[in-house]
């Protein structure tokens, strides 16, 4: 799970946008920490201290609480973890992991993006290869979410052929598209429903000449 988190946070720091400037930027190319950024970082400071009672451990002196709040807004903005989700993410595993030391700022962004992935139902990379084999063997599973996204951009039929590794690498493909395509908000991909197909109205046939020389016959009969 954590290498799969890291590729998402690699995948959301690509690029970013200056809020200033509007230019698109790496996040490693990015200017000194604006007043914005050390708001965030020294609110998040005593959410991080509040929760893991023996931080002084780690952070004995106002110099190391300095440097430790420097490394924590780099490794942030690097991860792609700025977003208050994202840091609401974060602190949640946090609270939830019942350390009582903080974990490094690599750590919060892993659990930020695990947590975040996991309410959005994003399945790890190995689980959606598995339920997309599960699809191909059973073409009937019904897939919704985050995974009928990423199995409308596969190619199901060709897919049905290839070996374990070319669907293992399709796979890998089109979970990266799908964590961009979340990480962009756009809605996910559905299933179109299909209207049944309209019946025509059953009209009268008209008696057949087999059917009308049968009736005169009949009607002679009875005359």
């Amino acid at each position: 799970m954590q290498d799969l988190n890291y590729q998402v946070a690699k995948l959301s720091s690509e690029k970013r946008t200056n809020p200033r400037t509007g230019r698109t930027e790496s996040a490693l190319d990015s200017p000194a920490p604006t007043q914005a950024d050390i708001q965030l970082i020294n609110w998040l400071w005593t959410q991080v201290i509040a929760i893991f009672p023996k931080w002084r451990e780690l952070y004995p002196a106002p110099e190391d609480i300095k440097a430790g709040k420097r490394v924590w807004l780099e490794t942030l903005v690097q991860q792609g973890v700025t977003s208050d989700v994202l840091i609401k993410f974060g602190l949640m595993a946090c609270r939830a992991s019942g350390y009582v030391r903080p974990v490094s700022p690599g750590q919060f962004c892993v659990w930020a993006w695990e947590w975040a992935m996991r309410d959005a139902r994003i399945p790890p990379l190995e689980d959606a290869a598995r339920i997309v084999n599960r699809k191909l063997a059973s073409p009937s599973l019904k897939l919704e979410g985050a995974m009928y996204h990423l199995w409308s951009i596969l190619d199901g039929h060709a897919l049905r052929s290839a070996n374990y590794k070319a669907v293992r690498d399709a796979v890998e493909t089109a979970h990266a598209e799908v964590i961009r395509h979340w990480l962009s908000g756009a809605p996910w991909n559905e299933p179109v429903n299909v209207e049944p197909e309209q019946t025509l109205p059953h009209l009268p046939t008209e008696p057949t000449r087999a059917s009308r020389n049968m009736q005169s016959i009949l009607a002679q009969l009875e005359a």
